[in-house]
């Protein structure tokens, strides 16, 4: 198993409870993290994403939706 797969959020909880790594491994890997604060670029989620996923994320129907779009 790799390393970081150790660690991985997915994953983690189980290999706390299953002994494949302990807490003070966790908290040692946590304390080697590079601080990225102010490291990242802000997106728009409308860029991102089709718009009939966006659509079902933002809880309107697409009838709706298409109905706005034609009005406009």
């Amino acid at each position: 198993m790799s390393e970081l797969w150790k660690f991985d959020l997915r994953v983690l909880e189980r290999n706390l409870k299953e002994g494949v790594i302990s807490e003070r491994e966790y908290q040692a890997f946590l304390k080697e993290l590079k601080d990225l604060e102010g490291n990242y670029e802000e997106t728009i989620l409308e860029e991102l994403l089709p718009k009939v996923l966006l659509t079902k994320l933002m809880g309107k129907e697409e009838g709706e939706q298409r109905d706005k779009e034609r009005k406009e």
